[in-house]
């Protein structure tokens, strides 16, 4: 019985410190679609039963809801290709209190610029009992960064370019050997709006 106690104990205090955090952590970054707003692939989980059994559609919206919170998570925190906007220690601790009232599901979907209709995956997991959904989504970052910025998370861009300065970089697409990026970009509209966009995101 002291087992069982513990145990229970145990279960409820995992559950408990996770709160609004997304039980998937998995997001993949594909591109910066404009200076504010970046595409992220996430994966989502989520499971309900109840009287009768295991709750699909349910399930369904539960791993959509974490599905969006993953792909926010990878703004936050950073992954491959993309760099989080809460980076250092102290900016970590600072965030501690408020990383809760940020991934809240309310919160979240204010992030969130727009999702794909489909999904790309879903498959259920542990014997039936929860479905796993993958989707595209368009998280507005500039707005996630607004939200740490007025919450003192991070600092306002304008006040760390007043100390340091703002970078001065270019983006050059890839060419053949012989030619010349710069000539491509003047005689390319393409290439150079994508430029154009590859650039603000940098630098924002």
């Amino acid at each position: 019985m002291k087992t069982l106690l513990v145990l229970i104990l145990f279960v409820s205090v995992q559950l408990f410190s996770q709160g609004n955090l997304p039980d998937s952590r998995q997001a993949t970054f594909i591109e910066a679609v404009t200076a504010d707003e970046v595409l992220i692939k996430s994966k989502g989980i989520g499971g309900k039963s109840g009287l009768f059994g295991f709750k699909e559609e349910e399930s369904v919206k539960l791993a959509e809801i974490d599905a969006r919170k993953a792909a926010v998570y990878l703004v936050v925190y950073g992954g491959a290709g993309l760099d989080g906007l809460v980076r250092s220690d102290e900016e970590k601790r600072k965030f501690a209190p408020v990383e809760q009232e940020l991934f809240a599901t309310d919160n979240v979907q204010k992030f969130v610029a727009w999702e794909a209709n489909s999904f790309e995956s879903r498959v259920k997991l542990a014997g039936g009992e929860k479905i796993r959904v993958e989707k595209q989504f368009r998280i507005n970052r500039a707005a996630v960064m607004n939200y740490l910025v007025d919450r003192r998370v991070i600092a306002k861009l304008e006040d760390v370019t007043d100390e340091i300065g703002l970078p001065t970089l270019m983006a050059l697409p890839e060419v053949k050997s012989g030619q010349n990026p710069l000539d491509e970009l003047r005689s390319n509209a393409v290439l150079k709006q994508g430029a154009s966009v590859i650039e603000s995101y940098l630098t924002q």
